[in-house]
């Protein structure tokens, strides 16, 4: 069994208004790992989640996305094929040569990166779009490499790793999926 609990929404940069739909009716859920990301565990977590009653998730529109770490776990829950979309943000690893071709990908990632080489997104992007260019069927792949990215509040030494505060505070990322 997990444990849920209710909180208020991300925080997001320059006070850029909270998009409508995450307000609304959108379940954020922000799982934690000490022995790095198994897609089978994943799986079995957001398959409790689709089923339970009192979240009212459709399962054709679940996301996934994840930050350094955690962004090697929205790819191997990529994997899966049970999400509609992933979004790894500045992804500290993960193999996605094995995400599903019907899941769309928007990675991020802030070429200052100080914690987690750039190198690593911009291979994925170019494995990704080399791979589906081939598949009449794939979803879509986005890259988005910021030429400079903020560190992370309390960690100056970690320039360049808070890609995360442009990235959820962008409306386009919500409008791509909702």
């Amino acid at each position: 069994a997990h444990r849920l609990q209710s909180h208020n929404s991300p925080q997001y940069q320059h006070d850029t208004a909270t998009p409508a739909a995450l307000t609304n009716s959108f379940v954020v859920v922000s799982p934690q790992t000490s022995h790095g990301w198994r897609p089978r565990e994943l799986a079995a977590f957001a398959q409790s989640l689709a089923r339970d009653p009192r979240l009212r998730v459709d399962p054709s529109r679940m996301y996934v996305t994840g930050v350094s770490m955690g962004g090697a776990g929205a790819i191997a829950a990529a994997s899966t094929g049970l999400f509609a979309a992933a979004v790894p943000v500045c992804a500290a690893g993960g193999d996605v040569s094995l995400i599903d071709d019907q899941t769309a990908v928007w990675l991020f990632h802030g070429a200052n990166d100080a914690v987690v080489r750039v190198a690593h997104s911009d291979k994925a992007a170019a494995l990704l779009k080399q791979r589906r260019a081939s598949l009449p069927a794939a979803a879509e792949v986005h890259y988005t490499r910021y030429g400079h990215a903020p560190a992370p509040v309390g960690w100056p030494s970690y320039h360049g790793h808070a890609s995360w505060l442009p990235t959820y505070s962008s409306p386009k990322l919500y409008a791509w999926r909702l």
